[in-house]
């Protein structure tokens, strides 16, 4: 496959951060992460490769700037993985055939940068692709050089997580002011020290917590056993004709005298069985002969009352 030159998008990235580079000092936040795309640095080696990421040098402060790159195999092995902070360019060498396809994948992220106002922090992942590919110069020299596929970024960015430990202080004094706030991990709390120092959240809304109750299964046993009902409406269903005997009942032959008795099933569940009754009358021992033993089986029970 013959390319004349590489793709236009590469181009113009490049010429995008030559100008971001002219007023670097003007740079405060960040820019859209579906403008983030990879840029070959060094990919006319076969075994060495160099690749620019443009987000450390748009996204600022910069040295809040990580970035976790890893580099695959078809076959999904790992050929290179690293962690970087304030870096914008990731090198190595490796032993791929010319033939495969080099797989990367990076994390950009930023815990200092609120892109647009966003109430969680800059989180953008680049995943693309390198093919070996072959160019003509315009003398109709070939030559061949990495080139990437043509990814950009997706934001991934989540909310940061609702309870720090760091920030619990039980030592902090809260005023015995009642003005509930209701925590991201569902808590209602009598003021917004108390959710912040005594149970860590770092988000909450005014007002009590809202509960939503509901009737569902409340037999823990049961198929359809809902942990989360309020009271039960009904609506159990249990095994075997519902769904197959869960572990926890522990079910098996419990009759004594069946041929499989289980002494640790705890619920029966009809699988007991029975050896033939005895067509010999009195052979009470069961060895199909009536001889003294049956008789003396009879007499010691003799004068035994039955319940």
């Amino acid at each position: 496959m013959k390319k004349l030159t590489p793709t236009f998008r590469y181009i113009v990235l490049l010429a995008f951060c030559c100008i971001l580079g002219s007023a670097s000092s003007q740079v405060t936040s960040s820019v859209d992460c579906e403008l983030h795309g990879l840029v070959c640095n060094v990919c006319s080696q076969e075994g060495v490769i160099s690749i620019y990421h443009p987000g450390p040098y748009v996204t600022w402060p910069p040295e809040t700037n990580v970035l976790e790159w890893e580099f695959t195999d078809s076959e999904g092995n790992v050929l290179h993985d690293t962690t970087l902070v304030d870096a914008s360019t990731v090198s190595f060498s490796f032993d791929l055939p010319l033939t495969d396809t080099l797989f990367v994948s990076v994390l950009h992220t930023n815990d200092s940068v609120f892109h647009n106002g966003s109430e969680y922090p800059w989180a953008c992942l680049v995943e693309d692709y390198l093919t070996w590919e072959i160019y003509t110069y315009p003398n109709g020299t070939e030559y061949g050089s990495w080139t990437l596929g043509g990814g950009s970024g997706v934001d991934v960015s989540e909310p940061a997580s609702c309870v720090d430990e760091d920030q619990i202080d039980p030592a902090v004094f809260c005023p015995e002011i009642f003005a509930p706030v209701c925590g991201c991990d569902g808590v209602t709390y009598s003021n917004d020290c108390e959710a912040t120092y005594l149970g860590g959240v770092t988000s909450w809304e005014d007002g009590s917590c809202v509960v939503v109750e509901y009737g569902g299964c409340t037999y823990p046993q049961a198929c359809n056993y809902d942990p989360g009902a309020a009271f039960e409406d009904g609506s159990c269903t249990f095994p075997p004709e519902a769904c197959a005997w869960p572990d926890t009942w522990a079910a098996g032959c419990t009759y004594s005298d069946a041929e499989n008795y289980d002494e640790n099933a705890l619920v029966d569940d009809g699988s007991c069985t029975w050896g033939p009754c005895s067509v010999c009358v009195g052979d009470l021992d069961g060895d199909n002969v009536v001889a003294v033993t049956d008789v003396l089986l009879l007499l010691s029970a003799f004068g035994t009352s039955c319940p």
